[in-house]
């Protein structure tokens, strides 16, 4: 019995420790105020990096805030913008736009909250809404890096695009924060429990009832996944009443 105690609560640190992990953010791209383009009404993308930090989101997940530099101009407005790449070279398609946020000058601005679900390879672009001498790039020092215009860009989140330019040895003004998906449903041990206790303890585990079977208003008597396992946020557990 001290085993079998000993191995369940080595399983659920395991498992919180699994779950924890999970939730750890990643800083994307970079901010540099040092460059100045003209005028507005356009957006730039990373479409490639050399060296860390990347531009490219690194698996499915969201983009929780982003962040940019002002340079001493005192008119911007930017917005965070992120392009997924199709299989039509130069053409990209608006996965999410944040809100307007007016720019500080010579400063960093942010990090400014947003909510937007991304997938593997979208890449972060970062849209000039106003400003006479906005910071959207800077200077990289690898030629083998580059940034890709749309001028003019009004699109909207599904809408897609196609560049108009590019530019090598330099990098958007913009980094985001990136999190993966939670994992909450760590699956608690329901054996023994009436069916309308285990559903209470799997929804306080982020997770829920899947198919059921057996006698009705009896108690649990075998579950499926095991006790422990770590799966994403509202999955469900089957079960058997005996």
């Amino acid at each position: 019995m001290l085993r079998r105690a000993i191995l369940l609560a080595s399983s659920a640190a395991l498992a919180l420790l699994i779950a924890s992990s999970a939730q750890a953010a990643t800083t994307l791209g970079q901010t540099g105020g040092s460059g100045a383009c003209g005028g507005a009404g356009y957006s730039e993308i990373q479409t490639v990096t050399v060296n860390a930090p990347s531009y490219a989101v690194p698996a499915s997940g969201t983009i929780t805030s982003w962040s940019t530099a002002g340079n001493s101009d005192v008119d911007d407005v930017f917005r965070l913008k992120v392009f997924r790449p199709t299989s039509t070279l130069n053409q990209f398609v608006v996965v999410g736009v944040s809100t307007p946020q007016s720019i500080t000058p010579n400063a960093l601005n942010g990090p400014f909250p947003t909510s937007i679900p991304v997938q593997a390879g979208d890449l972060l672009g970062l849209n000039i809404l106003a400003g006479a001498s906005p910071p959207c790039t800077f200077t990289s020092g690898d030629s083998g890096e580059h940034t890709a215009e749309i001028l003019p860009d009004s699109s909207v989140t599904g809408a897609a695009v196609f560049t108009t330019s590019s530019l090598s040895g330099h990098r958007v003004n913009v980094s985001a924060t990136w999190e993966p998906p939670s994992a909450g449903c760590v699956v608690p041990k329901l054996k023994g429990k009436k069916l309308k206790s285990a559903k209470k303890v799997l929804r306080n585990g982020e997770c829920r009832i899947g198919k059921v079977k057996g006698r009705k208003g009896g108690k649990v008597k075998k579950q499926n996944p095991k006790p422990g396992t770590v799966l994403p946020a509202d999955s469900v557990v089957n079960l058997k009443l005996g």
